[in-house]
């Protein structure tokens, strides 16, 4: 087919704004390529308002360089006590600088470390807007005189910690650090073996979402680091070992784990499965429960000839196809302390995958554990952990060359969001059933983030790989357009529910890509905040009652971010923008315009751009408390503006 023949059928289908939208769009990545040299030439650096809290913060710095002394002496924020030890190692250098240190937080510097001019007053900030123990960021790596390789990093995760020292220039709460201190018997990892020990004793821990810190890199003792992290196991009273690889294998407590299988008329992939399980699997302690929702009685009989080999259970119940209801029957028909949910497409490839499975998952603070699938023909990345984006929770890395991405994501033991339930473990104690009206799609992601509201950690096992023959059984839901039509009621379903979790993924990072899976730089323009361009006075006679929207959420991290959708039935496209309302007038913010073909499909109406989503820098707008509005501006100029009813608040 012709470019042009598909060009017109794409402006027939989705209409003419959209198409010039992705034009405007793509001229600007062109122009505005989204590498981190145009992103540091952005990076705002501002005072912003008074902040209310002043802590005293001491920076003890080991044996620093004149221009590490002078990024501290630049410092937007000046109640700094600097302390330049010169000790013969770190350990003894921010020990004594302890001892001497006079503010109510501390931070520790290496030699050559150099620190952005609002560094400490970014930390200060985020203490102003909640108080904690400790508070990290994202760094990158000085080469010449040149940053490179950026690391934006997720929150606080406690398992990606054990797996590699992801955690660089902090802010500790002084005291804490204190009674802590640090190892002399360390020449190398000592601020690892620190960090372990603090943040073990310490959970109250937020993140900046910035690049504060350029660091030396740093070459790591993988003797010195298997030392402590085996110094720390036997410290929490934990039975495990370190591998070659500086892994971390937890031994199991042998406890039962039951193995939910849902499956239909698949007999050859659930026949590979179950074999692959029995020959493959180190761990001796499981069950395996298959549940049928209808298959032929030449395919029941075989289900059942395979079934018993293994000494498993075959539950037959005839129903349309829903994940969730399959799943809690085995459930319900298991007698093992770990649920472990499986595809009938899996085919397992390591045989210690269930022991470091039930080694995680046995740990107090972990929810949901998974796995690395892997393609079987070109052993392409099927998933390695999903991320909640604009997009919706995706498979990082999709379909990528297995291999090491992004610090150490497609690798280690890391902590995400959420795993998929293709290959999901978790205790039995904390499952609560999976979501029956996500029949298909999400449930995974919805018990996922239900753990989180509990307080847990979720965590993919990057170093464990198994083969998964991906819609074997079902097929791709977005190759029907009746399938793909529940796919976007789930999601609206799953945002309905989850309102904080839209764009707003912790184990993640806002510097990263909304639109891809790559952990690639955000375009710019979305990533830094928007300022009011311009003010609208007597708003009330632009009111229009006809304006169709949803302020879908509300994020208050670095920026405010605010996101949904509006449009008019009648009138075509319209430019969005959002506003601040003070009185009768308005600030006005330019948006970002997203596509949402799900409303377009679900609503039977060609409104796909219609979407937007706004990132208010705080600091440039007073405090206090604003309602929301949307105005739309059609191509001819006319202005439409819906009051939402929501309000922000703006106090630091």
């Amino acid at each position: 087919m012709s470019i042009i023949k598909k060009s017109l059928e794409y402006i027939k289908k989705y209409g003419f704004a959209v198409v010039l939208d992705r034009v405007k769009e793509n001229n600007y990545i062109r122009k505005n390529p989204s590498n981190y040299d145009n992103y540091r030439k952005l990076m705002d650096c501002h005072e912003g308002h008074k902040l209310d809290y002043n802590p005293k913060v001491t920076v003890i710095v080991h044996n620093g360089s004149s221009k590490t002394i002078d990024s501290i002496k630049n410092q937007i924020y000046t109640n700094i006590q600097l302390l330049n030890i010169c000790e013969e190692t770190k350990a003894k250098s921010f020990n004594k600088g302890l001892t001497m240190a006079e503010g109510e937080y501390v931070c520790f510097m290496n030699s050559e470390d150099i620190l952005e001019k609002n560094a400490v007053f970014e930390f200060v900030k985020c203490l102003n807007k909640k108080m904690c123990s400790m508070v990290y960021c994202d760094d990158d790596t000085i080469m010449g005189e040149k940053y490179i390789n950026p690391f934006f990093k997720p929150c606080f995760s406690p398992h990606t910690l054990l797996s590699f020292c992801y955690i660089g220039f902090s802010i500790f709460d002084c005291e804490k650090a204190k009674n802590i201190g640090f190892n002399c018997d360390y020449k190398n990892e000592e601020y690892y073996d620190f960090l372990l020990k603090y943040t073990n004793e310490n959970k109250d821990i937020l993140k900046v979402d910035r690049v504060l810190c350029h660091k030396k890199e740093h070459i790591e003792n993988i003797e010195e680091i298997k030392t402590i992290k085996q110094s720390i196991l036997m410290t929490r009273n934990i039975r495990a070992t370190i591998d070659d690889f500086g892994n971390i294998v937890f031994k199991p407590d042998e406890e039962l784990v039951s193995i939910v299988i849902p499956s239909k008329d698949n007999v050859p992939m659930l026949e590979k499965c179950i074999n692959s399980i029995a020959e493959n699997t180190q761990y001796g302690n499981y069950e395996i429960i298959v549940v049928d929702n209808g298959s032929s009685d030449e395919n029941s009989k075989k289900y059942v000839d395979t079934i018993s080999k293994v000494n498993g259970k075959y539950i037959y119940e005839k129903m349309d196809f829903n994940f969730s209801k399959m799943c809690n029957i085995g459930a319900e028909n298991s007698n093992g302390k770990y649920m472990l949910f499986l595809n009938d497409d899996i085919e397992i490839t390591d045989s210690k995958w269930l022991t470091e499975m039930v080694g995680y998952c046995q740990l107090p603070e972990t929810g949901a554990v998974g796995v690395k699938l892997l393609y079987p023909d070109t052993k392409n990345i099927q998933h390695c952990g999903v991320i909640n984006i604009q997009n919706g929770p995706v498979h990082c890395f999709g379909n990528m060359p297995n291999g090491n991405y992004y610090f150490g994501r497609t690798s280690s033991p890391y902590n995400f969001s959420a795993v998929t339930g293709a290959c999901l473990m978790i205790k039995k104690k904390d499952f609560c059933g999976f979501d029956e009206d996500f029949a298909v799609a999400y449930n995974d992601v919805d018990l996922c983030f239900s753990l989180l509201e509990k307080g847990l950690y979720n965590v993919c096992l990057n170093n464990i790989s198994l083969l998964h023959y991906e819609s074997v059984s079902r097929g791709d839901d977005r190759k029907s357009d009746e399938k793909l039509l529940r796919l976007y009621k789930e999601r609206m379903k799953l945002d309905s529910k989850y309102r904080n979790y839209i764009s707003n993924d912790l184990y993640y990072n806002t510097n990263l890509t909304q639109h891809k899976a790559d952990f690639s730089i955000e375009v710019l323009n979305r990533v830094f905040a928007s300022e009011p361009f311009k003010q609208i006075k007597n708003v009330d006679r632009y009111i229009d009652s006809n304006i169709e929207f949803a302020v879908e959420y509300i994020h208050y991290r670095d920026f405010i971010t605010i996101g949904g959708y509006a449009y008019r039935e009648k009138g075509g496209y319209c430019k969005i923008n959002l506003l601040l309302f003070t009185d009768e007038n308005a600030l006005v913010f330019e948006t970002d315009m997203e596509q949402r073909f799900d409303l377009a499909k679900i609503k039977n109406k060609n409104i796909p751009l219609c979407g937007f989503k706004c990132r208010i820098d705080n600091e440039i707008v007073d405090k206090g408390q604003y309602e929301i509005g949307i105005l739309l501006t059609s191509s001819m100029g006319a202005k439409h503006i819906v009051r939402t009813g929501y309000t922000i608040n703006i106090t630091v």
